[in-house]
């Protein structure tokens, strides 16, 4: 980030994470999280989804991954895709239902090695908005993608973090770069 950009600091229950926000490539998504941010909505909430090399998941104030809201009456906005934001690791993302296979097809082997290279996921790009990006803490964002899940009946994972090993967040905080506590 630059100075005066735009950040969002995470407070969680394993760690402060620090993402700087895009709101000129994604302003509705910026504008939802940064209001919905500022009206507390996400203090408290749980991580819902932990699955390593996919995806650490929040975001919705029932815990299920299924309740999310908007600062519109919970009205959905459309898809804001940038060719030059991508769904590189710690990527900070709204998403939307893709709609059909979204397995990675259609990529060269060039594209699939760069995204290898930083961690990622190439096929969500045109499907979910990128809309910021974590500079510091990864290494939290890595202990929440690592934790135990449950696993249901049959023995498959559900993702969902286990009792002992939830993961809150606790506030977000909006501000701008470098943000508090920078020397």
């Amino acid at each position: 980030p630059s100075d005066g950009d735009t950040i969002a600091i995470f407070d969680t229950s394993l760690g402060e994470v620090r993402a700087v926000l895009y709101p000129d490539a994604a302003p509705m998504a910026v504008y939802n999280f940064v209001g919905l941010a500022r009206s507390g909505y996400y203090d408290n909430t749980i991580i819902w989804r932990s699955e390593y090399g996919f995806a650490v998941q929040g975001g919705d104030a029932t815990g299920t991954g299924t309740g999310g809201s908007t600062i519109w009456s919970n009205n959905p906005y459309p898809l804001e895709a940038d060719a030059n934001l991508k769904h590189y690791a710690g990527a900070l993302c709204a998403a939307f239902a893709a709609g059909g296979d979204v397995t990675g097809n259609g990529y060269t082997d060039a594209q699939v090695a760069a995204y290898a290279a930083v961690g990622g996921l190439p096929y969500l790009d045109n499907t979910d908005t990128v809309f910021g990006q974590v500079y510091q803490g990864m290494d939290v964002v890595d202990a929440m993608a690592c934790v135990d899940t449950v696993k249901d009946e049959d023995g498959n994972d559900t993702f969902r973090p286990t009792e002992e090993t939830a993961i809150t967040i606790n506030s977000v905080t909006i501000t701008t770069y470098p943000g508090p506590g920078a020397d």
